[in-house]
Order: structure tokens, then C-alpha cells, then sequence
């Protein structure tokens, strides 16, 4: 394998910060007509609709969920800023924040207790019913030792107003996995906190997360649930639970009837906080921020417009050392290479680095065509993968192919006409450069087509394909009539890797008895071997004699059966290299 450091100084133009409404806002929490939440990992608070955007934290770690203090005058959050998720508490107006956790697991921020005196955070301690799964504590919010709360699973949490109940989520639930019913989905789940006794919530039927609950008023408890109405029935990973979206419910925390609150139809609702008077929750809604007002039912949308000044440059200088793949150029000058997402052209041995493409998306797997015009790649700039050609300087590019899959193994023929790419469909396709024509060229039934090659002519193609017991096998097909014929011989039951001999004579492949099974022969079952695509003009294990006067070698036992030039008529004869 070729191998070339080089380095490339790339200039990676950073968005800069909208002077209108942003998105990405994250955890909002709600106090006193006043909403703080974590944007670029810092803490900011405004007022509900909007106005007196200020930053309270500034600082190159993640600050992340926030949570107001029943009073309203205290913040509560998470950050990384010592290396690890600890708990942190930082006055609502603004000041230094003060480390409340020193643990080496993470802490992160969940509620208050309703007296204000405590801050409930989850961490994994190895106090769970498993040794790493999440628990639920508490830490006084003037300082000292954090206490455990008495669950063996825990993760989101809740106290009721008058601090009697808790009601909190099990399960080891994935809060962005969506449409999920099954196993590992959240449970909620009531604890009486005097007699410790415990309380599952919900109807049976559904199968799916219940997440963050949130204790109001009147023994109401509010959660996230995508539960449809025809649970009892539905087929888990169907067409029907696709339609499952995000949305806030409601349960008494007694049981029993199960209602939507919310009406939001992306799917996409997350993280909501319930204010301490249980009036006003707010939550992450399409990558904004939302209003509840609990009593009407009415939601409404906070419009942060934010005008500050970015932690970092617009620009941002990368070195990079390292290629993700390459491929030479017919002149050998020049190497188109994958760094960063982006090809670029280096020199072999003096010059400067040439940049071809310069997108957000990822572009892979380059390859120059035989006569230096274009390097075709793999990108997936249009939401997909796709394979694209274009000129050295990234002047000129053009998509060449129109498939739902995925894309790889391109390939050239020798005089740069068409080109061969391998689909995830199990298709091999071919492509005319000029016209853009598309035509499969070979199918699988048992899993993707792999080491596509042209020979040296042009007339055949070769590749590897899987039959049903899952072997790979050596095809070779004639381009002008169709015919395909597999590569076989009493020597191997499977082959692979085949590559053609500069004058198109051989082909050469990895062949055996090796099976995916049979790896525990501990042994070598597969060999290098030879495979003659036209006449033989004597035995191929006859030596040639160097000595002019010598008698000739004796002629071979038996003589060789006539073999055809059409590949599909011929009979191989497979030899081992040696």
C-alpha cells in the first residue's frame, strides 16, 4: 500500500450567529415569567416572550440542565467544566457558580425538592439494581454529602408540591429513540415516600417510553408519551407505530385514564420542567422552545432572538495528517485523497495541494479514470449517497447516478468510457459517462456484489457474488452477449479477490475450501491460484528449457481438452501459484 503524509491547513468557515430566532435551544426551565435554558453550552435566561436575552454562564466546557429553584432564585445545572458532569448551583441574576458534587460518575441536575433545601440529580453509583444503571440522589443545595434516594432504578424525577410522592421514570429508556415499544422502554412509577411503597402507572397496552413526569397540582402528573389509540393491537417496528410522535400527557397519580394535553404531530418533543406553582411547563419543541399553560391548555411558542458575540472564530485553522482513503493518477503525479470529509490532490513528490471538493457533506472513495479527466466519488450531498464525477479542480461536477442505496467499489474501464459502482440492493451497475446511461450489469440474491473489475480490453467483466449458502464465487461476464460464467474447479469451493493479468490471458483469485463456518480449522484453506481464459499452447506445469540443443520435454500423458476463447463455453483450469 502507498503511503503519503501530508498536510493540509484548511480554512472551515463557521456559521455566524443569526440576528434572528434561533434553534437548538436545549432544557428549558420555567420561573417567575422567566425561561433559562442551555444554548452552545452555556446558560441564558429571558423573559417568557422572548425580551432580555442574557448569558449567565460563559465558559468553554457544556453547561446543561438547568433547573430554577422552587423560589425561583437559584439555577441548578450540569457541567463538565472538571472533567466529569458534576451538580452546580449559580444565583438566577447572574455569579459564580459554586461545585456541590465532586464524583467521578455523572451528575446530572433532574428537580429540586419542593422545600428548595435539595437538589435531585441521577448518576450512576453502582447502588442500582444493576451496578450501572442510573439512581436517583439528592445534595443539599448549602453543601455536604449527596444521599441517595431509596429506587433501584431511577432517572427523571418529580416531588409532589407538598413533597409526600415522587413520581420518577425505570428502565434504561433511550430519550431520543423514537417510535420505540418493547423492553427497555421508560416505566412511570409513584413512590410513597413515608411507607416507601411503590406504584406502577399507565395501561398495559402500550409498550413505549413515558418520560420525564412532572408532579402538578391536584395529584396530576405530566410526562412525554407517543402512544397511539389502537395500542392493544399494534406490530412493533410496523407502519403504524412509524405515525407515533412526541407529545405531553397527563395521569392522576392514582391511576387510571391516560389524556394528551399537547397536539404537535413532528415528534420531536423533549425535555419539559413544570414551574414550582404547577402552572407553566415548558419543554424543547422542533429544536425550540415551547409554552404550556396548564390551565386553558394552550401552547405557544418563545421566540428567542439572541445577539451575541461567539466564543469562537468564524474560522477555524485544521491541520490535517491523516487520509481516509486515496488513489493515484494515471501519471502517477499526482494522489486524489479523503481528509476531513473532502477530496483533495496532493503531488507524489513536489507541489502544492489542490482542493476538489468543499461541502458539508461527506464525500469518499475517489477514483481517477485512466485518462486523468475526472475523478469520480462517492457523496451524499443530496441526503443520499451518490457517485459523482469531477475534474481535478472541482470546477466541473456532475451526479452520474440515481439509486436508493448505498454506494461503493467504483471502478473505470481501461478507455474511460463507462464506469461500475456496487450497490447495497445487491446490484452491480454500469454507467456511460457521457450519456448517463444506467444499466445493471449483475444481481445477487445473498448480499452485496464485490471486486468488480474490467479486463484489460474491455470486452469482460469480473466479480464476486455470494450464492445461497453464502460462499463467494468468481463470475466472469461477457459484455456483448450476457453470458456469465462462474470460475470453479475441484481445488476450491469458494473464490474471491479476482484480478486480470495485464495481457487479459489470467485471471488471479484467492480460492479454497474456507468457509465462514469453518474457521475453527485453525488453518490456512485458501491459496492463490491461476486461471487460464484461453488456449494453452502446452501444459502449464511443463518448464520451458533455456538450452537451444536440448531435446524437447515429452509431450504430456494425456493431451489438454480444447478450450475456447468465449469464456462462456470455456472450461477453466484452475493452478495453483507456487
Amino acid at each position: 500500500m502507498i503511503r503519503k503524509a501530508f498536510f493540509l491547513a484548511v480554512a472551515l468557515l463557521l456559521p455566524a450567529l443569526s440576528q434572528a430566532q434561533v434553534k437548538l435551544l436545549r432544557h428549558p426551565t420555567y420561573a417567575n415569567g422567566k425561561v433559562a435554558f442551555s444554548y452552545l453550552g452555556d446558560l441564558w435566561i429571558a423573559n417568557e416572550n422572548g425580551s432580555g436575552v442574557q448569558r449567565l454562564t460563559d465558559n468553554q466546557a457544556r453547561d446543561v440542565f438547568p433547573r430554577f429553584s422552587p423560589d425561583g432564585n437559584w439555577i441548578a445545572f450540569s457541567s463538565n467544566r472538571e472533567g466529569n458532569y458534576d451538580v452546580y448551583v449559580i444565583p438566577a441574576t447572574g455569579g459564580k457558580p459554586r461545585q456541590l458534587t465532586f464524583h467521578s460518575a455523572d451528575d446530572n441536575v433532574v428537580n429540586w425538592t419542593p422545600d428548595g433545601k435539595n437538589i435531585i440529580f441521577t448518576s450512576a453509583r453502582g447502588n442500582g439494581v444493576f451496578p450501572s444503571v442510573t439512581t436517583l440522589w439528592e445534595i443539599p443545595v448549602a453543601g455536604g454529602i449527596e444521599r441517595p434516594i431509596p429506587t433501584d432504578w431511577g432517572a427523571w424525577a418529580s416531588y409532589s408540591p407538598d413533597g409526600s410522592k415522587m413520581a420518577f421514570t425505570r428502565h434504561p429508556a433511550t430519550w431520543s429513540r423514537k417510535h420505540y415499544r418493547g423492553s427497555y422502554a421508560a416505566d412511570l412509577w409513584v413512590m410513597d415516600v413515608a411507607a416507601k411503597k411503590f406504584s406502577r402507572l399507565g395501561g398495559e397496552d402500550y409498550k413505549g417510553n413515558r418520560l420525564w413526569p412532572m408532579y402538578a397540582r391536584n395529584g396530576e402528573i405530566f410526562y412525554v408519551s407517543n402512544q397511539l389509540d389502537n395500542e392493544k393491537g399494534i406490530k412493533f417496528g410496523g407502519p403504524e407505530v412509524m405515525k407515533s410522535v412526541n407529545n405531553i400527557w397527563r395521569i392522576s397519580d392514582k391511576g387510571g385514564k391516560e389524556t394528551r394535553v399537547t397536539s404537535h404531530g413532528d415528534g420531536n418533543l423533549f425535555f419539559p420542567t413544570i414551574s414550582a406553582d404547577g402552572k407553566t411547563i415548558v419543554y424543547e419543541e422542533n429544536f425550540g422552545l415551547w409554552k404550556l399553560d396548564i390551565a386553558t391548555g394552550k401552547t405557544s411558542e418563545i421566540v428567542i432572538d439572541i445577539k451575541a458575540d461567539s466564543k469562537e472564530n468564524e474560522k477555524e485553522l485544521v491541520t490535517l495528517t491523516e487520509a481516509q482513503g486515496f488513489h493515484i493518477s494515471p501519471s502517477n503525479k499526482r494522489a486524489a485523497v479523503v481528509a476531513h470529509g473532502e477530496i483533495f490532490t496532493i503531488a507524489t513528490d513536489r507541489g502544492e495541494p489542490q482542493r476538489v471538493s468543499e461541502t458539508s457533506w461527506k464525500e469518499q472513495d475517489p477514483r481517477w479514470s485512466p485518462n486523468g479527466k475526472w475523478i469520480a466519488f462517492v457523496s451524499d450531498r443530496t441526503g443520499r449517497e451518490e457517485v459523482y464525477l469531477s475534474d481535478e479542480l472541482g470546477k466541473t461536477v456532475k451526479k452520474i447516478s440515481d439509486a436508493d442505496c448505498d454506494k461503493s467499489g467504483l471502478v473505470w474501464d481501461a478507455d474511460a468510457k463507462t464506469l461500475m459502482w456496487t450497490g447495497s440492493d445487491h446490484n452491480l451497475r454500469m454507467v456511460d459517462v457521457e450519456s448517463g446511461k444506467t444499466d445493471i450489469v449483475a444481481q445477487s440474491d445473498a448480499g452485496n456484489i464485490t471486486a468488480a473489475q474490467y479486463s484489460p480490453d474491455g470486452k469482460f467483466i469480473s466479480y464476486s457474488r455470494q450464492d445461497k449458502l453464502l460462499r463467494p464465487h468468481v463470475w466472469v461476464k461477457e459484455l456483448s452477449t450476457g453470458q456469465e460464467h462462474m470460475i470453479g474447479g475441484d481445488d476450491f469451493l469458494q473464490s474471491s479477490g479476482a484480478r486480470w493479468t495485464p495481457d487479459g490471458k489470467k485471471l488471479l483469485l484467492i480460492g479454497g475450501a474456507g468457509a465462514p463456518a469453518m474457521a475453527a480449522l485453525n488453518r490456512t484453506v485458501t491459496q492463490l491460484y491461476a486461471v487460464a481464459l484461453q488456449p494453452a499452447e502446452k501444459a502449464p506445469d511443463i518448464p520451458t528449457r533455456s538450452t537451444a540443443k536440448s531435446r524437447p520435454w515429452p509431450r504430456a500423458a494425456k493431451p489438454l481438452p480444447p478450450a475456447a476463447a468465449n469464456v462462456a463455453r470455456a472450461q477453466p483450469r484452475p493452478r495453483r501459484c507456487r
